[in-house]
């Protein structure tokens, strides 16, 4: 049995990271019976029981021994994914505790790689430094999208990086079918606090005006579709509830009956299960929400409050359905709003096309993690 260590922000109650484990465990275990995974997080007890696998603290003195024995007897160390290397507060302390297990790894001797990690937002001069030296050395970079390509040989790294994919399109199987738009439309809207470089609104102003316009916007969707709108939280934790933002969209809008808001955050598979069965359109902002549904075949209209969003969209063919939120218009957002509903049927055939070419990359990265062993 050959052991892989994957470390990532897993157990913490992010709908989003959840598919990243889930995706990555269901494939190896599905094709690899001769390979172990062990996960490490700071919440070691909610990975185990949710994932079933093994699972063990980051950090903490009175674990340091079980660290030290099971990285250095893996075959391979794996950081991801999911966009783990930011600068987030106001030091380089967010980048250095998610290269800390890594940089242990590559002194015991044990192979690395990160996995579809996603790279934004370095702007301390200590957070380039460490990224450069550990990244130089590492065995395998791969990356979710050419926005983090493109910044980690901006700060000057020489090792080859490869553009991979999101893992948690495979959770969608693997024939993407195309959609026809269900009577009446259900809309899913999948909101969150708009945070960008620390637990803050960094423009009030514009948060204001995101959620006026977009309230008014799916006022529009009511009106003129018949549209029925759920906002269905990905994250319910105290600092960052999504239930809050949605009630705040809500307090501008007029058909506040014909809105639900889901009152806690659903696991994963029932997550993909309404999905499936019950929604037309996704408006997200949770980065999640535009992958698990178009992995689906569902047209998308992304919420740009992070580069990430648009990334994504773009790697689909998408950007045209994405909006950045920092100069949100209305018209604009009803003029996408109608080509969907006009362009339905292309635009998930569209979408079918450009998943079937993530899958394929998501399956090659884990190919690649395998042949490390």
């Amino acid at each position: 049995m050959k052991k892989i260590a994957v470390h990532g922000f897993y157990g913490y109650g992010n709908l989003g990271d959840e598919a990243i484990l889930r995706a990555l465990l269901q494939e190896i275990y599905k094709n690899y019976n001769y390979v172990e995974v062990i996960v490490f997080s700071s919440n070691h007890k909610c990975v185990s029981k949710v994932h079933g696998v093994k699972c063990y603290p980051e950090r903490g003195m009175l674990s340091i021994l079980r660290r030290l024995y099971e990285i250095g007897s893996s075959k391979l160390f794996v950081l991801g994914g999911g966009g783990l290397l930011k600068d987030y507060g106001e030091d380089s302390s967010n980048i250095k505790r998610w290269l800390s297990l890594l940089n242990l790894a590559q002194k015991l001797g044990t192979k690395t790689a990160t996995y579809a990690i996603g790279v934004e937002n370095i702007i301390y001069n200590d957070s380039i430094k460490m990224l450069r030296n550990t990244l130089e050395r590492v065995d395998l970079i791969t990356v979710r999208d050419k926005l983090s390509e493109n910044l980690i040989k901006k700060i000057g790294v020489e090792n080859q990086v490869i553009v991979t994919s999101d893992p948690a399109v495979l959770l969608a199987g693997r024939n993407t079918r195309r959609r026809n738009l269900k009577e009446p439309p259900r809309i899913m809207v999948c909101l969150r606090h708009w945070f960008s470089k620390g637990f803050y609104i960094e423009n009030s102003n514009a948060n204001e005006n995101f959620m006026r316009i977009l309230g008014k916007a799916l006022d529009y969707i009511v009106d003129n579709y018949k549209g029925i709108i759920d906002f269905v939280p990905l994250r319910t934790i105290s600092y960052d509830d999504d239930r809050i933002v949605a009630k705040q969209v809500i307090s501008y809008m007029n058909n506040r009956d014909k809105c639900n808001i889901f009152n806690h955050a659903i696991d994963l598979d029932n997550f993909i299960k309404l999905l499936d069965q019950r929604y037309s359109i996704v408006i997200g902002m949770r980065l999640h929400s535009l992958i698990l549904s178009t992995a689906l075949g569902i047209p998308a209209i992304g919420l740009e409050y992070s580069p990430k969003v648009r990334a994504y969209m773009e790697s689909i063919n998408q950007d045209k359905y994405s909006l950045d939120l920092k100069n949100l218009n209305y018209d604009e957002l009803i003029k996408i709003i109608d080509s969907v509903f006009l362009k339905y049927n292309t635009i998930s055939k569209s979408i079918c096309s450009s998943i079937s070419t993530l899958k394929s990359k998501a399956y090659k990265n884990i190919e690649m993690l395998i042949e490390l062993l």
